[in-house]
């Protein structure tokens, strides 16, 4: 039994195969016993009909006894139209008529007394002339040959249903060991759910090998980037050594610190906005924006309120992201001339325009990649994470970045977010 039951929970095609057919075979048991009752029923019906054409027939020959050509006529329309055969003797076994081979009343015969008040005048054996068939067995044979049937189709079924099931366990399973090209293939042909499912495999596990490989390509670059000021910082401590001016160095020693500081605190901030809860509520656009003014120590006569409005975000990102926005427009772009708020359709639009030397059209794809270079950049000529996270923040609230050419020269940048509903 327990090896049976270890075949049969190997895989999940073998269960649902077993578990079709007891069903079918429990199915068909119980329409056997319904079917035995019904026939019983039916024998018991039968009997009483078979007693009352005996009586009948006994009382009807017992009228007719001294009249034998009506006797003998009443016998041959039985027999023709009963389809029966028939043989009347006397009580003495001498045979008076008979109507067809004789019958063997111990399988299929039956014999009628004709009896006249408490006298036997004679006996009549009937049977059918076409002998029956063997309903049991024929049903027997019905129910066997039917579930044989089932039985091999829920085969059919049991395997289309566990094929894309076992296909797709294969590819999570790939994933898990890392192999992140895996992909379900063979599911088009399944039911609609099955598609579904194997689609969303699908899109995870394109999803994660682009996150990785992101994560890997920032890893990489936040690397390279901390050795610059890890090898100021080792400079200055070597001077610092020789004696060279203390608070100079001191000074720079500061800026480098400032500098990895911010670095980190960025990259842990692109870290925790795949994991953190973002709680959204209806803000208001101009009093986000003029709070990031506020941190930032910015003139407030710099907002432009194009179109007040209020749209659902997290209040803290959204703050994260205009404090980028302004900390890059004032570090690389010359300074912020404006913080503009406005209407892109139906989207919100938060854009901060800077007096720098703008950027050509074939490089605004890249401002918000991490740690992109540009030559025209007043600082540095790298960007560091900063407009990175806008386009998370943006992404992670149903919006998009913005980079334009002001009109007057410089660069307009920021992003747009869906409103309220």
């Amino acid at each position: 039994m327990s090896q049976l039951r270890r075949f049969w929970g190997q895989t999940l095609t073998r269960r649902i195969y077993g578990w079709f057919g007891l069903t079918i075979l429990a199915t068909l048991t119980v329409v056997a016993i319904v079917m035995s009752i019904i026939h019983a029923s039916g024998l018991s019906a039968w009997q009483k009909e078979v007693n009352r054409f005996e009586t009948f027939t006994g009382n009807h020959l017992a009228s007719l006894w001294d009249r034998p050509d009506e006797r003998d006529g009443l016998i041959d329309a039985m027999a023709r139209d009963l389809e029966i055969n028939a043989r009347l003797e006397t009580p003495e076994g001498q045979l008076l008529i008979a109507r067809g081979p004789s019958c063997d009343c111990n399988l299929h015969g039956r014999t009628i007394k004709i009896m006249r008040q408490d006298q036997q005048l004679g006996t009549l054996t009937v049977c059918k002339s076409r002998r029956p068939k063997a309903p049991l067995f024929v049903l027997i044979g019905t129910l066997l040959f039917v579930y044989g049937v089932l039985w091999l189709a829920s085969l059919k079924i049991a395997r289309e249903i566990g094929r894309p099931l076992r296909e797709l366990s294969q590819v999570a399973r790939a994933l898990g060991d890392g192999d992140l090209s895996a992909r379900a293939v063979g599911a088009e042909g399944s039911a609609d759910e099955i598609r579904t499912l194997a689609g969303a495999l699908n899109e995870m596990a394109v999803r994660i090998e682009q996150q990785l490989r992101a994560q890997r390509r920032l890893l990489a670059e936040v690397s390279h980037e901390l050795r610059t000021p890890l090898g100021h910082l080792r400079l200055i401590v070597e001077i610092l050594r020789e004696g060279g001016d203390q608070r100079r160095r001191l000074d720079d020693l500061e800026r480098e610190v400032v500098e990895m500081d911010d670095l980190v605190d960025q990259l842990l901030a692109n870290s925790r906005l795949d994991f953190e809860l973002r709680q959204r509520q209806v803000l208001s656009a101009t009093e986000v924006t003029l709070e990031a003014i506020e941190r930032a120590g910015l003139d407030p006569t710099l907002l432009e309120v194009l179109d007040d409005c209020h749209f659902e975000g997290d209040a803290t990102l959204i703050g994260r992201a205009l404090a980028n926005l302004i900390r890059n427009g004032s570090q690389h772009g010359r300074g912020v001339t404006a913080l503009r708020v406005e209407r892109r359709g139906n989207d919100v639009a938060f854009l901060v325009e800077d007096k720098g030397p703008g950027l050509p059209d074939d490089e605004r794809q890249r401002l918000f990649d991490p740690f992109v270079r540009f030559d025209t950049l007043a600082h540095n000529g790298t960007l560091g994470l900063g407009l990175f996270l806008v386009r998370r923040i943006a992404d992670a609230h149903g919006g998009d970045v913005i980079a334009e050419q002001c009109e007057g020269g410089g660069a307009r940048v920021g992003f747009r977010l869906p409103p309220s509903a």
